[in-house]
């Protein structure tokens, strides 16, 4: 099962049984109770993303801006691509043994600005790898 999640709704907690009181969120508590079934529970939480629905908001040059550079690290509105790819990955079995996350499609918006400037700083610093997308 893979949810639909605003990238804001990512640190509220909800009560959803007396054995998940403080978990995240009902992914965790639906990834705990259905795993016993052999299902999986996980959602994607989007950045804006180039849809009819965001249309207008982005025709506003001074919000476009403020997204674009809230953005840091990739500065682009999202494309439903961006989306669908994640999607498929956690509903295919190279996901099998991924539960009770959230995967944040969000280019960056929700990355601490310093450590961004300490990756620019020393590169490979923070021993993982990357690789540079156009």
């Amino acid at each position: 099962m893979v949810s639909l999640r605003r990238v804001g709704s990512c640190r509220r907690y909800q009560l959803c049984g007396s054995w998940c009181v403080n978990l995240p969120s009902s992914v965790e508590c639906l990834a705990i109770e259905w795993g016993k079934y052999n299902i999986t529970v996980n959602a994607v939480a989007p950045t804006f993303i180039r849809t009819p629905g965001t249309e207008a908001a982005l025709a506003n040059p001074e919000l476009r801006s403020d997204v674009m550079e809230r953005i840091a690290a990739l500065h682009r509105i999202g494309e439903p691509m961006d989306v669908a790819g994640a999607v498929v990955f956690l509903a295919s079995s190279a996901a099998s043994l991924i539960t009770g996350d959230t995967i944040l499609i969000d280019g960056g918006w929700t990355a601490p600005v310093t450590a961004g400037r300490e990756a620019m700083a020393t590169p490979g610093a923070s021993g993982t790898a990357s690789r540079r997308v156009e």
